[in-house]
């Protein structure tokens, strides 16, 4: 099933906060930042440890870090 990119580009602050809750709320799906943060990091560790789901992080040539999580 394909889902929606949201793409928050280069959104600080709030934005990190967003990508926080759109890590903790989606079961499957991804979504685009301009990069990695302690934060997200951090957050994706916490998800995997409780849930059986896997979160990959892959940077574009653009510079641009896509995040998929799957089931």
């Amino acid at each position: 099933m394909e889902r929606d990119v949201i793409d928050l580009d280069g959104a600080m602050g709030g934005g990190q906060v967003l990508r926080s809750g759109l890590s903790l709320s989606m079961v499957t799906g991804r979504f685009t930042t301009p990069g990695m943060t302690e934060h997200l990091y951090s957050n994706i560790r916490v998800i995997e440890s409780f849930l059986p789901l896997r979160i990959t992080c892959t940077t574009a040539a653009d510079g641009v870090l896509h995040v998929e999580c799957r089931a």
